[in-house]
């Protein structure tokens, strides 16, 4: 075996180790996992195609999946993750095929895969019950059958017309796929555009077809529209279509920051792969790369545009399918680079290059963090089961209701309590509705708190200070990572 390749296959094996060890932690589920996941467990199949609780939203043919395997293994942590995380291993074989293309020397190989197996989203997002790795599944396919082909046959008709439909119903993000490999195919033929167009008819009218059936009974007037579209315009997730420049500013170097630096999962190593992503923007555009530019750009500018129209925001999870196009162009940048200043180091060992790389990168990922759990609550329900008197209420903070219902629709958390649920979508974030509610009522009180997003620490502490200020004091307090436990005697 060659240096290159040992190199190669040991940057694989550390990847492989890292997400495998994150899904066999089986960390405990957040927010967003426990809502779609209390839908999965409540919801027949039939049910699944009607508008979801809790303002969930996910692609039905994935709701299926997770349903049918859900249903074999009593709905776990591991059986719900499942399918998300075996989309991340197949988007790497398909990423390793496509790269491969692209990319000759052996150091920038390791280097594109170094970036794929140690990115900090993808392994995250492989192990959520959400449907982005999936997403990204999507994209990759696409890509990889655009650069494998330089001319489309009429052999690939019928599967490409197949594969668009699956997407549609696989994939929020298939209208974007779809439209970019369309688009990407007619501008780049050999042939003259009708000869591309005759031939591309039958696929494009397919999947417009199966889009619009979707589109009129899973997306028309769907109920949680509204409430969705506020969430995101407060997370300043959409292109602003008005003359602000404030705000355009704003959302510019948000979303830049986001597609250019943000998707490496480096934290601020991601300078490093952005410098080289810079490098093959122009090394395509100098030799004439359209194909490759246009799959990079076209998906960006389309996202871009259904944003400004409030259809689909931008934001880092739900653009986590750029990660790929991006990595690629990264790894040319860095054969480019390499193969020009290769001769400034002749006389070193490439084999320290081959190790170095890897190294890197996986130092990146270190010190920005392994996602290897958000909160751990389990220890807590397992500590308040153990130790609740049979007259104890609990309160579940709004960050937490449904993780506990999640956990007791699994039998994980037995204890028969009431349990009064704070609401994600309609509590007061400030606090003052749940203030209310507490002070009627009366006797011990359990307070739980997880959760590893915005507003959790706030809204915690703005309850645990106004309880002070009414002279109420708690009797046991326990923490554990992302989540907190309160004993309270409400009077």
């Amino acid at each position: 075996m060659s240096g290159a390749n040992k190199y190669f296959y040991t940057t694989v094996a550390a990847g492989l180790i890292i997400s495998f060890s994150i899904y066999l932690y089986g960390r405990n589920l957040w927010l967003d996992e426990s809502l779609l996941a209390v839908n999965l467990i409540d919801k027949s199949f039939l049910d699944l195609t009607k508008p979801l609780e809790h303002n969930q939203v996910a692609p039905l043919f994935f709701l299926w999946i997770e349903k049918a395997i859900g249903n074999c293994f009593n709905y776990s942590e591991y059986s719900l993750r499942f399918f998300p995380f075996l989309c991340y291993i197949l988007s790497f074989l398909i990423f390793y095929l496509t790269i491969k293309q692209k990319v000759r020397k052996p150091a920038a190989l390791i280097y594109a895969v170094a970036l794929f197996c140690f990115n900090y989203w993808l392994l995250n997002y492989a192990n959520n019950i959400k449907q982005y790795s999936s997403d990204v599944l999507c994209m990759l396919s696409g890509i990889y059958f655009v650069i494998s082909n330089n001319q489309i046959k009429k052999s690939h008709i019928v599967y490409i017309s197949i594969g668009g439909v699956i997407a549609v119903f696989f994939s929020n993000i298939a209208p974007v796929v779809l439209l970019t490999i369309g688009l990407t195919i007619i501008l780049t033929s050999e042939e003259s555009f009708l000869v591309q167009l005759k031939l591309l008819i039958l696929p494009f009218s397919v999947w417009l077809s199966a889009f619009g059936l979707y589109y009129i009974f899973f997306i028309h007037n769907h109920p949680t529209v509204a409430v969705q579209q506020e969430y995101w315009i407060n997370s300043h997730a959409f292109l602003p279509n008005s003359v602000n420049f404030r705000k355009f500013l704003y959302f510019s170097v948000r979303s830049g920051k986001i597609s250019l630096f943000s998707l490496f999962g480096f934290g601020h190593g991601s300078i490093v792969p952005a410098f080289f992503l810079g490098v093959g923007i122009v090394s395509l555009i100098k030799n004439g790369q359209k194909k490759i530019l246009l799959l990079y750009f076209l998906p960006i500018v389309i996202h871009l545009t259904l944003s400004g129209l409030k259809l689909y925001p931008f934001d880092l999870r739900l653009i986590l399918y750029f990660i790929p196009m991006t990595l690629l162009v990264s790894s040319v940048g860095f054969n480019d680079f390499f193969s020009r200043t290769e001769h400034m180091y002749s006389g070193l060992d490439k084999t320290v290059i081959y190790c170095l790389i890897p190294a890197l990168c996986l130092s990146f990922l270190l010190i920005k963090g392994i996602p290897l759990r958000d909160e751990e609550i389990k220890k807590n329900l397992t500590f308040l089961e153990e130790n609740i008197q049979p007259k104890d209420k609990i309160y579940a903070s709004w960050t937490t209701a449904s993780t506990i219902q999640y956990y007791r629709k699994t039998g994980f958390f037995t204890s028969p309590n009431t349990v009064i649920n704070e609401d994600w979508w309609t509590v007061d974030k400030n606090g003052n509705h749940t203030i209310d509610r507490l002070q009627n009522i009366k006797g011990r009180t359990w307070l739980v708190f997880s959760g590893a997003i915005t507003g959790y620490n706030g809204h915690r502490k703005y309850l645990l200070d106004s309880l002070h200020q009414l002279n109420i004091l708690p009797i046991y307090h326990k923490s554990q990572f992302g989540s907190d436990l309160y004993l309270y005697n409400l009077k």
